[in-house]
């Protein structure tokens, strides 16, 4: 069974519901922001090449030339994904978590609608 970058939003939305530990949290900003990377992806897989290596920075890349008003909240969804899966003695909130989601399912949202 495949998934859709949507499905990883919700998943998002979940652990945020359900969490009451910071794993939550992080595996939330992780999952919000694989969502809009997912996404990004998707719309530009015909126009560039994903290879594996360095598919994060093509994606950057690609929003900074095609959808340049969504760059700042890329960029910090993914800042904020880094620090979530590696920087493990950087404390994460459940209000960071809940923001970090919110500005993921509106990046998605405006992803979706062009």
């Amino acid at each position: 069974m495949s998934i859709k970058p949507r499905d990883l939003l919700g998943t998002a939305e979940r652990l945020l519901q359900s969490g009451d530990y910071e794993a939550d949290y992080r595996s939330s900003i992780s999952r919000a922001y694989y969502a809009v990377f997912s996404l990004v992806k998707k719309k530009t897989e015909s126009l560039v090449s994903y290879t594996g290596i360095g598919d994060h920075n093509t994606a950057k890349q690609e929003v900074s030339w095609r959808y340049q008003d969504l760059y700042d909240d890329f960029t910090s969804l993914q800042d904020s994904r880094i620090q979530a899966d590696y920087k493990l003695e950087e404390k994460v909130s459940r209000g960071r978590a809940e923001h970090r989601y919110r500005v993921a399912v509106e990046v998605f949202s405006s992803l979706q609608s062009r």
